[in-house]
């Protein structure tokens, strides 16, 4: 299936489909390489590269944060049912917020609209932000 992502002729080694080639690791040397938040599933079939991902960006010195969610499946984010995405969407805006060093607002609209998709906010009351 990566194949289909993917430029014709082109195989795992393209910088796409894999974060330790030449081109996808040259903008790891970049200072301004943001801090990063990685999220692992337990029954995520791409926790071991998740986790390999992780080790490449600790040894390049980058700032990385890991939420392990043990009974997460891959993109368990995208149900809003869930407890653990209820908990993640929460957490993420909390990181955003963290990393938000332009000196912007204190509740960006990336929180808002989190928050709104947790059921949490009422949207129409932040379209101003």
């Amino acid at each position: 299936m990566w194949r289909a992502f993917l430029p014709d002729g082109a195989d795992r080694t393209h910088e796409a489909a894999c974060f330790t080639s030449p081109g996808a690791a040259a903008g790891m040397d970049s200072p301004a390489f943001p801090p990063v938040l990685l999220v692992i599933g337990g029954y995520d079939p791409l926790q071991d590269w998740q986790r390999r991902y992780c080790e490449v960006l600790k040894d390049s010195g980058k700032d990385v944060r890991v939420l392990e969610y043990p009974d997460g499946i891959h993109a368990f984010f995208l149900f809003p049912g869930f407890d653990d995405a209820r908990n993640l969407m929460t957490r993420i805006a909390e990181f955003v917020g963290e990393s938000d060093d332009d000196g912007g607002s204190e509740e960006p609209l990336f929180h808002a609209c989190l928050l709104g998709w947790l059921g949490l906010a009422n949207l129409d009351a932040v379209s101003d932000a």
